[in-house]
């Protein structure tokens, strides 16, 4: 859990939405004139069907074709979206997960010592113990006058800055997902919204 990894994934999330603001500003307008377009394809084959208004059975096969087309367009786009706000809640847990995990490894290593994580079935406490304990030997190796106090406290600040920065990315995620999901003519769409 490197913080340069998760700034360098933050930075490149950041420029992806930025990029992706006039994409979406097209695509909306874009989606709005398909709705409306098929709005009225779908009134003139009411009216047609009722024979308010008088088609050849030429033309209403091929209004009726380019309805259904464009009706299982809009509904290709409308799970799409769906699904792309759906992975704001995805990462989420992918953060989450990750930041307990290096929360765990840091209480774990400092509360346990070596004969008790040799006992232990849970593989994060052997693994938090396991980086600790590299981290600890290429610092003595580097610094071979520090105590085993500091070398702890330098240990603990490590894997505080690293859970300072999921959280980080935790709230800057949580705001794009209030900020940016994405929309249809305004509306944000979700599965839920889609039953």
């Amino acid at each position: 859990f490197c913080p340069y990894n998760l700034k360098a994934w933050s930075i490149l999330r950041h420029l992806s939405l930025d990029y992706g603001k006039r994409f979406k500003l097209r695509v909306e307008g874009l989606f709005t004139m398909l709705f409306l377009g098929f709005i009225a394809q779908f009134v003139l084959l009411v009216l047609g069907a009722f024979q308010v208004i008088v088609f050849n059975q030429i033309s209403m096969l091929i209004l009726l074709f380019k309805s259904l087309n464009e009706f299982i367009f809009i509904i290709s786009i409308l799970i799409m979206g769906a699904s792309i706000n759906g992975t704001f809640n995805f990462h989420q847990n992918i953060l989450d997960r990750a930041k307990k995990i290096a929360l765990d490894m840091y209480y774990y290593s400092k509360f346990y010592d070596e004969e008790s994580i040799k006992d232990s079935t849970n593989a994060v406490v052997k693994f938090g113990f396991y980086q600790k304990s590299i981290y600890l030997d290429s610092l003595l190796e580097n610094n071979p006058e520090l105590t085993i106090d500091e070398l702890e406290n330098i240990y603990a600040e490590k894997t505080m800055v690293t859970v300072n920065v999921f959280e980080r990315n935790i709230e800057e995620l949580k705001n794009d997902q209030n900020h940016n999901p994405f929309q249809i003519m305004g509306l944000a769409i979700s599965y839920s919204l889609l039953q």
